[in-house]
């Protein structure tokens, strides 16, 4: 019989290929194996997940490939889940957060997005996706619900950029800034743009979303 490590690395690896009913058995394998669901989650599902976001950045991989991926991840996503949400209402694992994600109005580029939204999932955030042009006041209205959580939101254009300094005004307009960690992204974004609109943290690529959005969830005040 396979070892759990073993286990892990097919379940690594049918994530990485993009073979959805392999990651699906491989997911089945380690959960019976005994290895808990959030590392299943963190470990097999959202581990090879940044191998693919980082292969997406230098170009060895192309979007029909982390597609693939990305299928292959939610498929196996679909047999942890139930297992993580019982862990979570047990308290036996404590869920990171909520986070909330969106490309920001104006455009509609939202690759990043969907991978870091992917990558956040799988490691055990609530995690509402608000789509592509997403208007201010639906940012809002998401973070007055959810707060406290985590705001990212994404651009690949210049001309929209002054919208997420727009939306940390709003956030402040509408109360609830002091409730909400924001995150912004994309490529003509900078951390010295974040810096000068008061966002809390820069995204440079999926990874480093992934690791800065952790990082938030830990700095969020207490409901």
């Amino acid at each position: 019989m396979a070892s759990k490590e073993e286990l892990m690395k097919k379940l690594n690896e049918a994530i990485i290929v993009g073979k959805d009913q392999d990651a699906i058995k491989n997911a089945k394998d380690c959960l019976a194996s005994g290895i808990s669901a959030y590392d299943v989650a963190i470990k097999g599902l959202a581990a090879p997940m940044k191998v693919v976001g980082d292969k997406y950045e230098t170009h060895e991989y192309f979007l029909p490939q982390v597609l693939f991926s990305a299928k292959a991840l939610y498929a196996a996503l679909d047999i942890v889940k139930p297992e993580l949400e019982k862990s979570v209402k047990s308290g036996a694992v404590k869920s990171p957060g909520c986070y909330i994600t969106g490309v920001i109005q104006g455009d509609t580029h939202d690759i990043g997005k969907n991978l870091v939204k992917i990558m956040v999932e799988s490691s055990g955030f609530k995690v509402i996706d608000c789509g592509r042009d997403v208007p201010m006041n639906k940012y809002v209205e998401e973070c007055k619900k959810n707060a406290p959580c985590i705001l990212g939101t994404s651009t690949l254009m210049t001309t929209t950029m002054p919208m997420m300094d727009k939306l940390e005004e709003i956030l402040r307009e509408a109360g609830i800034r002091d409730k909400v960690k924001t995150l912004v992204g994309g490529s003509p974004v900078s951390q010295p743009f974040a810096d000068r609109i008061g966002a809390d943290a820069f995204g440079e690529d999926a990874a480093d979303a992934l690791r800065k959005i952790k990082e938030l969830a830990t700095k969020l005040p207490k409901k």
